[in-house]
């Protein structure tokens, strides 16, 4: 199953989540730093919308998409430098990045 889709030169939608443990959401309020990541190339900033609530989100204007089906992952860094990433297990996130340049 594909969590997020794009066509390469797509710069929305934003991707919007719930950073979530087996307890429910996380509190982010003490971390410095939440980042989105793929093996594409991915290593973008989040915004944390709702630190309480473990909400985030990031727009991907920046990136060069490239085809396939790609793994991602939010990364969060906290004050004490402890690092902690969503998902940490299967079921892990997944991209799908479609070409339709033809």
């Amino acid at each position: 199953m594909t969590d997020i889709q794009f066509t390469i030169g797509d710069t929305l939608p934003k991707i919007e989540a719930t950073l979530q443990d087996r307890n429910g959401a996380v509190d982010l309020t003490t971390a410095a730093s939440v980042r989105f990541k793929s093996p594409m190339g991915i290593d973008e900033p989040c915004t944390i919308v709702s630190a309480v609530n473990g909400q985030v989100e990031v727009v991907l204007d920046n990136v060069t998409f490239i085809a396939g089906t790609w793994t991602a992952r939010f990364v969060v860094t906290f004050a004490d430098d402890s690092v902690l990433s969503f998902p940490n297990s299967d079921p892990f996130l997944y991209m799908e990045i479609f070409d339709q340049s033809v």
